[in-house]
């Protein structure tokens, strides 16, 4: 993996969300119920480069990284307060967006920081063990 061009990972955050929500825009997700565990995974190979227009909050043109990164802070806060257990993987990422996406995470165990994209695999099968509870039936 080779970061280039522009990156906002607030609204990354707020897509899967919604890919997790049985509301509209995606209503195929299953509301919150007992026994049912939603996870996010944010995965990124750069630190947050745009932040929203100053002008028109829908555009992502502008340049404030603090901002994107408290954005994507405060979409991550309120995405586990609805229920969403969220895993990070930064792959490459520094400062305050690495440390943000480790806030975003629920925890330090579901928070990965890698600087070899070789390692997804691992990091990835990790992942997988947490979420993964063997069931035996009969």
């Amino acid at each position: 993996m080779v970061a280039n061009n522009e990156t906002y990972i607030p609204a990354g955050v707020l897509w899967g969300w919604n890919m997790l929500s049985p509301t509209q825009p995606f209503t195929e997700g299953e509301p919150k119920a007992t026994g049912i565990n939603k996870f996010l995974i944010i995965m990124t190979d750069g630190t947050n480069t745009l932040s929203p227009n100053k002008s028109n909050y829908m555009l992502h043109t502008g340049t404030d990284t603090a901002k994107a990164d408290s954005l994507m802070t405060t979409v991550c806060s309120n995405a586990k307060n609805a229920g969403l257990t969220i895993y990070t993987v930064a792959v490459g990422v520094t400062g305050s967006t690495a440390e943000g996406l480790a806030t975003c995470a629920n925890d330090s165990s579901k928070a990965f920081n890698i600087e070899d994209s070789a390692k997804l695999v691992e990091v990835f099968k990790k992942i997988a063990g947490q979420i993964l509870t063997p069931r035996l039936t009969m």
